[in-house]
């Protein structure tokens, strides 16, 4: 079957009962489709067009092919947020991929009741229907380089355009949560990395915040989570004017949610498009410089103790693969930024430095897993950090800081 078949199983391979089926299912019977239709086909001179039947998706959106009687196809991309801004602004400032904007609207006022893009309809499929990996990471790198080059003033999200064709950045919401909520997010636009990294420790609630209950009344090491949960956020602030190399902008755009879920290709595995730009924001290089999702792994700090050699060798199966996929992704990064003559002397930062600044990068991936609620001793990471920066007398009085912070009364006493 080719690409252009459409490979779109995840709705359908989802549990009856799974909480993401279920959003879905809500989706696709709350959207008046018919209203859809007829929008688009007033759009095309009143060309008729139906729905065909694979249904795409992601956590926060749905996507529908409307096929015109002509053969053109869009894509109908059903949401809960607003992401259009920033599609347009990845296609005037990149080589980035990203669907063509035909249309969309956050207000009900056509009767289709859900926000919705109509958009270009990319002939490929995900990576998640595919199924691989390994062959296509040479073109996830280029994707990823690239956006490496996109660089903007201020820490934030794209909101929009002025008129001598700059655009307007705005604050960072909360992971689903976006701008037509009322839930406070990060904040921002923030011009210093500093600003980011104390606005995220004081405005990012753990994710999965509602086991904390449980975790406690578990008893033993478990119990001592919340604690080190707490001791991460107040060690990010005491941390948060060295944590980046590159404390003031320009800043790289960070996808956010660059899984293979997000990335569709064709059946060489060539990167056709890139999706779901919704929580996508310009951030500081320590956050931008990560694996996608389908590469990296749980930082070692943090992760269960008997997985690791006393040299932070992998012992187990998932943590070997993890190391050999970060492995072959950095390589084929450097051999996209090669491509590009891009260097230190030249750009403002790599992305394949970022990756190799060990301690860094695994801060910023415990942010990120922090904000998904993935239980762990987080405290860990930002203890490894500080002894790093002791150790390369990069700061000083940095191990007083981090110990008050984690020697605090919601502490944990030993790990």
């Amino acid at each position: 079957m080719t690409a252009a078949g459409f490979r779109w199983n995840v709705f359908s391979s989802l549990p009856e009962g799974m909480t993401l089926r279920s959003r879905a299912e809500a989706a696709l019977e709350g959207t008046n489709w018919d209203a859809l239709l007829e929008y688009a086909s007033k759009l095309r001179d009143g060309t008729e067009c139906k729905l065909l039947p694979d249904i795409g998706m992601g956590a926060n959106n749905m996507v529908r092919v409307i096929e015109f009687n002509y053969g053109k196809r869009w894509a109908a991309r059903v949401l809960y947020d607003e992401e259009v801004a920033f599609l347009n602004f990845i296609r005037e400032s990149s080589n980035v991929p990203v669907p063509m904007t035909y249309a969309h609207e956050t207000a009900d006022t056509v009767g289709v009741h859900a926000p919705f893009i109509l958009m270009e309809c990319v002939e490929g499929n995900v990576g998640t229907d595919i199924r691989a990996k390994d062959a296509f990471f040479d073109s996830i790198a280029d994707v990823h380089v690239e956006l490496s080059t996109v660089l903007l003033p201020k820490i934030g999200c794209v909101v929009g355009k002025n008129e001598d064709g700059t655009y307007i950045q705005g604050p960072i919401w909360q992971l689903d949560a976006p701008p037509t909520t009322t839930i406070p997010g990060i904040g921002g636009p923030f011009d210093m990395a500093i600003e980011f990294f104390q606005a995220w420790s004081k405005n990012t609630p753990f994710g999965n915040g509602n086991h904390i209950p449980h975790l406690l009344a578990m008893g033993g090491l478990v119990a001592q989570m919340p604690a080190s949960i707490e001791a991460f956020r107040a060690a990010i602030i005491e941390l948060a004017g060295k944590i980046s190399v590159c404390d003031k902008g320009s800043f790289p755009i960070w996808h956010n949610d660059c899984g293979n879920n997000n990335i569709i290709m064709d059946d060489n595995f060539r990167v056709l498009g890139v999706v779901d730009w919704e929580m996508a924001y310009a951030a500081p290089w320590e956050v931008f410089g990560d694996y996608p999702l389908f590469v990296g792994g749980i930082p070692r700090a943090m992760d269960a103790p008997w997985v690791w050699d006393e040299q932070g060798n992998p012992l187990d199966e998932r943590s070997k693969l993890c190391a050999k996929h970060e492995k072959q992704y950095l390589a084929a990064v450097i051999r996209a930024e090669e491509k590009r003559g891009l260097t230190l002397e030249n750009h403002m930062h790599l992305l394949s430095a970022a990756l190799q600044d060990t301690k860094r990068h695994a801060l910023a991936k415990a942010m990120w897993l922090f904000e998904g609620g993935k239980q762990g001793f987080y405290h860990l990471v930002t203890e490894e950090l500080a002894q790093s920066l002791l150790k390369d007398h990069e700061v000083s009085d940095v191990k007083e800081d981090v110990t008050t912070a984690s020697s605090s009364g919601t502490s944990p006493s030993t790990i």
